[in-house]
């Protein structure tokens, strides 16, 4: 009940300031938007650890903002609301799914310059952050939860050439945190992790005059320590990183390198006092692709994901952990499925995709292998210390399917995905009972 009263109170003061705002201003500087979504989604095979049978859910979001804006500074506020339905005890109910009444956004923006020219904008306050090519930190598409900070964010580009990116934030917990209030879509108020500081400087240059081919240079800086409320691994990370883009054309090839490092050290466990080591890991994402002159605007390409594993024979600890970015759009469907994640995984693999008026669409095929045989397959919580059930997970086939209506305004679309078990998968111990996991979802959206 508490937190249902702090919501309410933010609810209040929000309503109040738009309203002050708005009535000292035009009232056209006041603008509202958002979206509902609906998304079925069904799995049949499980591969997790110490699961069996089949699943579903019934995923429901909507978010509701609104922006009051003058020529120099702004205020931006969004609601969430997260809920699940048709979930059992096999579901995997994590903060990924569940997350109702909560204040998404609740900023202060200054601002300046003009389109032709260098601009800048400043925001501080609750925010989300959806940055380059978002393997490092975006705002969840797919996801039913999204995850949210509260800090500062500077943004300045020159005429929409170049662009620099500066953040310092504080993650918050996604509330509420106990299986049976999920399972119930209890309202819980998300907290900050005040010992949870992530930082990031983020550099954007084409590198053509036409724009098609750019730049992007990074530096990510994570640093988290034991709270009062909460023992956690102790973490100083930095993640330098570059991308080189080649935007798709109708008739020519195109390209998307990023590679990242990650650097610092880490608790070798959550103990209180626990010794550190060294962190040294990294991730690859390579696709090179060709788009045809076709009436489908039809692109085939070849990709390669990588991201490092954990050595337990070196002194340092060597595994790549994804933490704020994307997977979906590179590895495949997520959610009760999504069995690969940007960590420990060497997947190859073609897509194919496609555009056409008001429809889209994409197939995706990969080979998925452990990129260190004795460290885990980290969705699934399956590993064999001795290397002995080799690197293969397995082969995944991933589609979906977009159609736009109503002035864009109403989306349909349906996927799915399948995962074809492999050596790894069929031999670890504890490893899934059924050689094939099928996931399949139909999902419409409403923006208005």
């Amino acid at each position: 009940m508490t937190n249902l009263r702090q919501w309410l109170l933010a609810l209040i003061s929000m309503s109040s300031l738009f309203t002050t705002l708005s009535a000292r201003a035009d009232f056209n500087a006041l603008s509202f938007s958002g979206e509902t979504r609906a998304r079925y989604e069904n799995l049949t095979g499980q591969y997790r650890a110490g699961t069996t049978g089949s699943d579903q859910v019934l995923a429901l979001r909507t978010l509701i903002r609104a922006d009051w804006k003058s020529r120099a500074f702004g205020v931006t506020g969004e609601l969430q609301d997260s809920r699940v339905y048709l979930d059992d005890d096999g579901t995997p109910l994590s903060s990924s799914f569940v997350n109702p009444l909560e204040l998404l956004q609740a900023k202060l923006w200054f601002g300046g310059g003009s389109a032709n020219a260098t601009r800048w904008r400043a925001e501080v306050g609750r925010m989300t952050l959806d940055i380059g090519s978002r393997r490092q930190v975006e705002r969840n598409d797919y996801r039913n939860t999204v995850n949210a900070y509260t800090g500062a964010h500077v943004r300045i580009d020159r005429a929409s050439r170049w662009a620099i990116d500066a953040f310092y934030v504080v993650p918050l917990t996604k509330d509420p945190d106990q299986r049976s209030e999920r399972d119930a879509n209890e309202p819980a108020w998300d907290d900050e992790q005040s010992t949870r500081r992530f930082w990031g400087l983020h550099g954007h240059l084409p590198l053509a005059q036409d724009e098609n081919l750019q730049l992007e240079a990074y530096l990510y800086g994570l640093q988290e320590s034991d709270s009062t409320q909460l023992a956690t691994v102790d973490r100083d990370l930095l993640s330098p990183g570059l991308r080189i883009l080649k935007k798709p054309r109708p008739l020519q090839w195109d390209a998307d390198i990023e590679v990242a490092l990650r650097v610092g050290e880490r608790s070798v466990d959550a103990s209180e006092n626990a010794p550190t080591q060294d962190v040294l890991a990294g991730m690859l994402h390579l696709a090179v692709g060709y788009t045809f002159n076709s009436d489908w605007n039809t692109r085939l390409a070849l990709e390669l994901d990588y991201a490092s594993g954990n050595d337990p024979g070196s002194d340092n600890y060597t595994r790549y952990e994804r933490l704020f970015g994307t997977r979906r759009g590179d590895l495949g469907n997520t959610s009760i499925h999504g069995p690969l994640t940007r960590s420990n995984l060497i997947a190859p693999g073609i897509r194919l995709s496609f555009k056409r008026g008001n429809t889209d669409g994409r197939f995706l095929a990969k080979l998925a292998y452990l990129a260190d045989a004795a460290d885990a397959w980290q969705v699934a919580r399956l590993q064999d210390s001795t290397g002995r059930s080799g690197r293969r997970i397995g082969t995944t086939f991933d589609f979906r399917i977009r159609r736009h209506m109503v002035n864009r305004s109403v989306i349909a679309e349906v996927g799915g995905s399948a995962l074809f078990a492999g050596r790894f998968a069929r031999e670890v111990v504890g490893g899934p009972r059924e050689d094939l996991s099928i996931y399949s979802y139909v999902q419409i959206t409403a923006r208005f």
